[in-house]
């Protein structure tokens, strides 16, 4: 006779850490990621937190593969002898994101390198650690999702970190983008614009739902990816979501 297996529920980790100290007697369904809840008013995660859960499952390496997070490891020791900072002794070495963005083949061209690296950059300490660096690797790496690719742009675009991409935002991206060759005047009528076509709310900013509609897939491709580490993919790429019975 078949064994069925325990079931088991996701009820910690830093995915989900906030959701179930906010919902204390909810369960996350680790493939929908819908919240049940007790509480009847609110018995399902919003559309929108759903899809954040799934990013930062991501970024941990969560539907990676076992030979894949192995070879993002390699790549991160590796490229701590070209690119380090910090202090060995104290153990708070890390990948310099300054250096990294200036000199990684993969980055060097891209105007936006710096800022790209930076969102990864959580603690803000000016270098990317294991994890930050792994997150990195899986969100700029070719298999990437472009959901995933689409937060990492925002972040990028969200210069004051507040949540909304604005028309100053804006303008500064597009300084660094076209390398001074706008003027002024040009760049704030374009970033007028573009937020007047996609701030579906009217609240003068894009949130994220809105800056989905303003960079299509191939911008997502073509800025947002970057071969961080060797991964020939002779094992299966990418699991699938795991599922729990």
């Amino acid at each position: 006779q078949q064994r069925t297996p325990p079931r088991r529920s996701i009820a910690a980790g830093p995915v989900f850490e906030h959701y179930v100290a906010t919902h204390h007697g909810g369960r996350v369904h680790p493939v929908t990621y819908d919240y049940d809840s007790d509480d009847e008013s609110q018995p399902w995660l919003p559309r929108e937190e759903r899809r954040v859960l799934r990013i930062l499952a991501e970024r941990r390496g969560e539907f990676a593969s076992r030979a894949e997070v192995r070879a993002i490891q390699k790549a991160y020791l590796e490229t701590l002898r070209e690119y380090a900072a910090g202090d060995y002794a104290n153990a708070t070495v890390g990948v310099s994101v300054r250096a990294l963005a200036r000199w990684h083949p993969g980055l060097r061209e891209n105007p936006l390198a710096r800022r790209i690296v930076a969102t990864f950059d959580v603690d803000g300490d000016g270098k990317l650690d294991a994890n930050e660096w792994l997150a990195a690797c899986i969100t700029l790496s070719p298999r990437g999702t472009a959901e995933n690719k689409a937060m990492c742009a925002f972040e990028t675009y969200d210069l004051d970190r507040d949540g909304v991409v604005g028309v100053q935002d804006l303008v500064r991206t597009l300084e660094e983008t076209t390398h001074g060759a706008m003027s002024l005047t040009r760049r704030s009528r374009m970033a007028e614009g573009l937020v007047r076509r996609f701030d579906a709310n009217g609240d003068g900013g894009l949130e994220m739902n809105e800056f989905l509609h303003l960079l299509n897939a191939e911008d997502y491709l073509g800025r947002f990816t970057v071969e961080m580490y060797a991964f020939d993919g002779a094992s299966p790429p990418r699991k699938p979501r795991k599922t729990y019975l």
